[in-house]
């Protein structure tokens, strides 16, 4: 297994586990854990990937454990440079809160230069029926076939096995632990910064709340999302 390019402790065998639920399941992982962003600060709890706020998020918003970043669809949003964040498979997690008086037309809620390619993942409102959009910069892209909720927090985890980045085999896409089915779709453009609440190049904007992205340089499949989920309760990792 190709383990993920990061700085962190890991999970130590017989420790207590850091997750507020699920630990039998979600400990397991945490030694392939990339970054945990609990967006209630810039800080990375996990690593040293520290976020660089641009627009002047203030942090102060309910999310679902603690307090969240919000984004105001124009110009705030969270950077964390161009490094490249693992190679091989990977997971994302994150919860958002599509707010509806925004444009949400094409809006990026992360990307990221994940196994050496740009990934993101972007909601795609009245367009698209307010599905979830994935793909990898230069290679190809995958259309949900099921939306996702305005106004309401939605469960997202999207996992990638290693295989074959044009094939839609090699990713699930999780919504609220319901593993959702994926269209081929083209793709274009080029990554050039890894970026939460917007695409890379800044230019689709999120607005809403995103709240506790943790990313991993391994495949957590169905068992990671339905941990995370936790019912609809969430399970949140702690440092």
């Amino acid at each position: 297994m190709r383990r993920p390019l990061r700085i962190g402790m890991g999970y130590r065998k017989g420790s207590a586990s850091k997750w507020s639920s699920g630990g039998a399941t979600l400990d397991a992982f945490d030694a392939d854990m990339i970054s945990c962003w609990k967006l209630a600060n810039v800080n990375d709890s996990f690593a040293s990937q520290t976020l660089t706020n641009v627009g002047s998020i203030a942090f102060d918003q309910d999310g679902v454990s603690g307090k969240c970043a919000e984004f105001d669809g124009t110009s705030k949003r969270l950077t964390f440079g161009t490094d490249n964040q693992n190679t091989g498979a990977f997971s994302i997690s994150c919860a958002f809160y599509l707010d509806s008086s925004i444009d949400n037309t094409y809006s990026c809620i992360y990307e990221a230069k994940h196994d050496n390619v740009g990934f993101f993942m972007q909601y795609q409102g009245d367009s698209n029926d307010n599905k979830l959009y994935i793909a990898n910069r230069g290679i190809g892209g995958f259309l949900t076939d099921a939306s996702f909720t305005r106004d309401a927090w939605n469960y997202l985890l999207v996992t990638y096995n290693g295989g074959d980045k044009g094939s839609t085999g090699s990713f699930k896409v999780y919504r609220n632990a319901s593993s959702l089915g994926l269209t081929g779709v083209g793709i274009g453009g080029s990554f050039t910064t890894n970026s939460i609440g917007t695409d890379s190049s800044g230019s689709q904007m999120f607005g809403g709340k995103i709240d506790e992205v943790v990313t991993w340089g391994i495949d957590i499949g169905q068992d990671g999302a339905t941990a995370l989920y936790n019912s609809g309760t969430g399970a949140f990792w702690t440092p």
